[in-house]
């Protein structure tokens, strides 16, 4: 967290979160988020510790558009 300045952001960024039910709703989301410069990042699947959950968040990657736009937000894939 330190290389990657993440410690500074902490007190700037700012979240949201969306839940899904489809693969084809993710897909929506993944492009209108790329049009606003927000890609995914890290992934987590809740599966594992038996929660029918996967998950990740977007936001800008680049040091620039970070320092512009500190917002993420983190999409839940929740089984129908």
């Amino acid at each position: 967290m330190v290389n990657a300045d993440e410690l500074a952001r902490l007190n700037v960024e700012r979240h949201g979160a969306i839940r899904v039910g489809t693969a084809q709703e993710l897909a929506t989301l993944r492009r209108m988020f790329a049009i606003m410069g927000m890609y995914p990042v890290s992934y987590y699947d809740l599966s594992q510790a038996g929660v029918p959950v996967h998950s990740t968040a977007f936001r800008p990657i680049d040091d620039a558009s970070l320092a512009r736009n500190p917002f993420r937000v983190f999409y839940l894939l929740t089984p129908p």
